[in-house]
């Protein structure tokens, strides 16, 4: 008996449509978690970025300006228009400030010597809180300031100045202090003559900026000429 085998061919079996789409649909929530997480990750990660750069910008700042300030000198200065009255040693109306400090650096390998003491200044423009600096303390004409940007969006600058007088602690906003409207009758031992070189005892600066408002640091002024000049007037 003869038996004729059928040879039927292998069935392939494919995904449907509908898996297709549900594929499809699982892929697109993957993708778009993943998209989130990593946006996520960029967004925060470009927020510590720019709070770190604005960090390292803030303490910069206040190093050049603990080191200004905690080492100012009773030393005045010739203007560029070689005027009678000196610059005071300091001198500011509140919002800016100029003053002489010690312990510039003079690296022994320049060319040209310096001194050891510089005049600064601090002022906000549009601001921008901007040191200024000169080589030269008795200025010439042609002697010009040269500028470092310290600090970016400041929106206010100011000064408060303490000092000692007639054994109470007192506070002005101007440098010299218009310390004549609060005496009456004999001037007191202290008092504060016109280009007087007489230095506060502690300098407050109160910055305010948009992302961290106001900031307020005091600052120790060191020089010790204060007590040789009451002993020479008193």
């Amino acid at each position: 008996m003869n038996y004729i085998r059928t040879l039927t061919p292998y069935k392939f079996k494919g995904f449907t449509l509908i898996e297709l789409l549900v594929s499809m649909a699982i892929f697109s929530i993957m993708a778009g978690g993943m998209y989130l997480v990593f946006n996520n990750f960029s967004k925060v990660k470009e927020i510590t970025d720019r709070d770190s750069k604005r960090l390292a910008e803030l303490q910069r700042a206040f190093s050049f300006i603990h080191k200004d300030l905690s080492f100012i000198i009773p030393r005045p200065v010739t203007d560029e228009f070689d005027s009678d009255n000196p610059l005071d040693a300091l001198t500011s109306d509140g919002d800016a400030i100029e003053f002489t400090r010690s312990g510039w650096n003079s690296p022994p390998f320049l060319a040209r010597k310096r001194s050891e003491l510089q005049r600064v200044s601090y002022t906000l423009e549009e601001g921008v809180l901007k040191r200024n600096y000169w080589y030269v303390l008795d200025r010439a004409p042609d002697s010009l300031s040269r500028e470092l940007v310290l600090l970016t969006d400041v929106e206010e600058l100011s000064f408060i100045f303490y000092f000692e007088d007639s054994d109470k602690l007192k506070d002005t906003a101007q440098w010299p202090p218009l310390t004549i409207s609060l005496y009456s009758g004999a001037i007191p031992c202290g008092f504060f003559e016109e280009n007087d070189i007489r230095l506060p005892d502690i300098i407050e600066m109160k910055i305010k900026t948009s992302d961290y408002g106001e900031i307020s640091r005091k600052y120790s002024v060191l020089s010790g000429y204060d007590a040789v000049l009451d002993e020479v007037r008193c």
